[in-house]
């Protein structure tokens, strides 16, 4: 699948580079394996789901005009928020369950999103600096926790295990809380961080980035910064840990990356200008790219497998499930297919 700037979405056969259907007016996409196919938010309120076996849209919701947030494949649910309104929606009946409200009437809603592991919760933050946990079934808010360091929520999610939750304010300070009793934690003070701080997939470590140039690394129970990761010279766009945790890529300045993530060195660095870098599903490769370059490499030995360049303009790029191939997308139109 894939999108272009205008909002037509391009559903692919990739066998025979085939257009096998396209929608206008989408603003949002994700896969959902469950339902074999994809899911998409139009501009003008509706919500499809277009199925992979028979080729057809098959369910339709109408829904307030707003941005389509998160979906969960147990619950079958999805949500939508619109100004200080969450929305949640059955994909089965394409029945609207519940309508959330108690944030700010006159204040946005930065982030909501379900808990990952059973669905059961959700989680909003407000430009009101308010994080609210929301009974997923329910639709009851069971904690609304008034932030101390500001008025400007920018991010909040559970722990893997939906034990605690990390927000991240605009003026550059982190939090975490008990999802349970909503007391909190700790706080930092202004470290002018990421707005988008996240865990490690242990839940034992906080990763953050951004404007002091610097890689921080934090410790979930007592809050103490734990590393830092020096060598960027500029802002840090990107920091994400390998799915074991044993590892971690940045992409900031003119450089990507790679790290050590239990001491801290640093294992690799490429010159380049990289607009983003992730690891495969099962963290042995790493990619970065750049306006016109992709580099991957094997994770576990630091050798660079491919540098593909000449592919102007590339806006994203992605893994296939099991890392055999990856597809990128560029400004200029093109989708390719590469063979890792």
């Amino acid at each position: 699948v894939s999108q272009t700037c205008s909002g037509i979405v391009y559903i692919w056969e990739i066998e025979k580079k085939q257009i096998l259907d396209s929608l206008e007016g989408i603003y949002f996409v994700t896969s959902c394996h469950d339902r074999n196919g994809f899911i998409f938010a139009s501009k003008e309120g509706y919500i499809y789901h277009w199925n992979e076996n028979t080729g057809l849209c098959s369910d339709s919701i109408k829904v307030p005009r707003g941005r389509v947030s998160s979906y969960h494949p147990d619950t079958k649910r999805m949500i939508s928020n619109v100004s200080d309104t969450i929305n949640i929606w059955n994909f089965d009946s394409t029945h609207h369950v519940k309508m959330l409200r108690g944030h700010n009437t006159k204040l946005t809603i930065s982030s909501a999103t379900y808990n990952s592991s059973d669905g059961n919760k959700i989680i909003s933050s407000s430009y009101d600096g308010t994080i609210r946990i929301w009974d997923a079934v329910s639709g009851r808010c069971i904690d609304s926790i008034v932030a101390r360091y500001g008025q400007r929520i920018e991010y909040a999610e559970f722990s893997p295990d939906g034990s605690k939750i990390v927000s991240g304010s605009f003026s550059g300070q982190l939090c975490l809380l008990d999802a349970l009793s909503g007391d909190t934690i700790w706080t930092t003070s202004k470290f002018f961080g990421t707005l988008k701080p996240t865990f490690s997939p242990d839940g034992k470590r906080i990763i953050t980035a951004g404007m002091n140039k610097n890689i921080l690394i934090w410790d979930a129970d007592s809050g103490k910064c734990i590393d830092s990761l020096i060598g960027h010279t500029h802002w840090v766009g990107a920091a994400k840990f390998s799915p074991n945790g044993r590892k971690i890529v940045s992409s900031g300045d003119t450089t990507t990356r790679i790290w050590d993530a239990i001491t801290g060195d640093c294992i690799d660095t490429i010159k380049g200008s990289f607009g983003d870098c992730s690891f495969s599903p099962k963290g042995d490769i790493i990619i970065a790219y750049g306006y016109s370059t992709m580099h991957l490499w094997n994770a576990k030995t630091k050798k660079r497998l491919i540098t593909i360049r000449g592919e102007k303009q590339i806006s994203s790029v992605s893994f296939s499930p099991e890392a055999k191939q990856i597809v990128s997308a560029t400004w200029n139109g093109i989708i390719r297919i590469w063979d890792v």
